[in-house]
């Protein structure tokens, strides 16, 4: 069985929902396959899935499943030192 190379804890196969933003446009993938670890959550992809995550966003909007909508919220140092 696999490991972690972070906290040594057990990795399992799984889908997961992947966010990345590019060009100030983010987009979200379903059901994208990784080897995710069981303690820390850490996520390893293979290289073709790498690949095809990339191909994928350089496709862009034209090739969207759906849109959503996504509030987004500002990180205000002051109020977190409070």
């Amino acid at each position: 069985m696999k490991k972690c190379y972070f906290c040594r804890g057990e990795i399992q196969e799984q889908s997961v929902d992947v966010i990345r933003k590019r060009k100030g446009q983010v987009f979200i993938m379903e059901d994208v396959p990784a080897l995710v670890c069981q303690r820390c959550g850490e996520r390893y992809y293979t290289a073709e899935v790498a690949r095809t995550m990339d191909e994928k966003i350089a496709e862009g909007i034209n090739k969207t499943k759906r849109v959503i909508s996504v509030p987004i919220l500002s990180f205000d140092v002051d109020y977190a030192a409070s």
